[in-house]
């Protein structure tokens, strides 16, 4: 951590360095990482067989965004160091960051005896500058409906940048029978964070009519995530949509909140109650209900030999419009290596 870096600091070299990489330091916490990196730049100028400048200057560099360079800058302090396994690690997770993302998914959903679905999706995603990445997204549904069988497709390409200061840009385009686009931008506010959104006929297919008729969603939201302690977290947002078929643009508009908090009572044991709320203002051949679903669950997780995660959760809900019930999830996921994973989910 910081503090530690700190110490490896005053510990090596002469009053003067140690003092000057104090400052860098002190720099790259307040999120000046440009005049860090100018400070231990020249440090490393007047002392190139310092293998903790190489290191502290690495660090910098990554919490820059500058991934490739911090590599490189990591491999030059083993070179002077090479009992430091800690930063062949370092060099290990940067590289595996720099490869470019890509993932197949697979799953299976049956609603009913009418509802069927057989989903794929392929994933890709690549980092083109230190604060840069784009993704793209196709996606194949074969459905079968008591009256509809067929497959749907649909997919997205995306633009997304992270700033030094945490500030989040996400551009979005989609494509199905029509084009639609979404952007989304988020923020640090106080503790918690802020995300204003948009999207505009995106591809929606959580109605029975929307995989049959080419659904789409238009929606504004802005929500915000706030820890409560150390322990603890709260969230709540608030949104506005227009659903729309493939004959029909305006087959319903809805507005409505959702909230909620979780407190961590013990390690992988968390506690959680949710708010869904969606008011239905018009509606024109989708089956719109309004609801205000109560949430409680209790969530516990955990790993079996580091390359096995597990998860499970159960809960009551109760719909304040009608309707209440339990339910239970869960999930095995296998990653035998940062880049392979394969998992089986279950949701009822």
């Amino acid at each position: 951590g910081r503090l530690g870096d700190a110490e490896r600091v005053l510990k090596t070299g002469d009053a003067g360095l140690r003092l000057e990489q104090l400052r860098a330091q002190l720099a790259a916490v307040k999120g000046d990482t440009k005049s860090a990196s100018r400070q231990l730049t020249a440090l490393i100028n007047r002392d190139r067989r310092n293998p903790q400048l190489w290191a502290q200057a690495a660090s910098v560099e990554y919490q820059a965004g500058h991934r490739r360079r911090a590599a490189n800058w990591f491999a030059a302090a083993k070179q002077l160091s090479p009992r430091r396994e800690d930063w062949d690690e370092a060099i290990e997770q940067i590289r595996n960051e720099l490869i470019p993302e890509s993932g197949v998914e697979a799953n299976s959903k049956s609603v009913g005896p009418g509802w069927r679905e057989f989903n794929s999706k392929l994933v890709g995603e690549v980092r083109v500058s230190p604060a840069w990445t784009v993704g793209a997204s196709m996606e194949v549904n074969r459905v079968a409906l008591t009256n509809f069988n067929g497959t749907i497709r649909r997919g997205a390409m995306s633009a997304n940048r992270e700033g030094e200061t945490a500030r989040k840009l996400s551009v979005e385009l989609y494509r199905s029978e029509r084009n639609g686009a979404g952007a989304s931008y988020s923020w640090l506010s106080g503790r918690g964070r802020t995300t204003v959104s948009g999207a505009y006929v995106k591809p929606y297919w959580e109605y029975m009519e929307g995989l049959a008729a080419a659904g789409t969603r238009s929606r504004t939201a802005i929500e915000h995530q706030q820890p409560l302690g150390k322990r603890g977290a709260m969230w709540v947002a608030v949104h506005a949509n227009q659903y729309g078929l493939r004959a029909v643009s305006n087959a319903g508009r809805t507005s409505g909140f959702t909230g909620g908090t979780s407190l961590a009572i013990r390690p992988r044991w968390i506690a959680q109650y949710g708010v869904d709320r969606e008011t239905v203002h018009s509606r024109n051949t989708l089956p719109l209900v309004s609801r205000e679903v109560h949430a409680f669950t209790g969530a516990t997780s955990g790993d079996w030999k580091r390359k096995l995660h597990w998860e499970a959760s159960a809960g009551y809900a109760v719909d304040r419009l009608g309707g209440r019930g339990p339910y239970t999830s869960g999930s095995v996921v296998w990653t035998p290596s940062p880049k392979l994973r394969a998992g089986v989910w279950f949701d009822r």
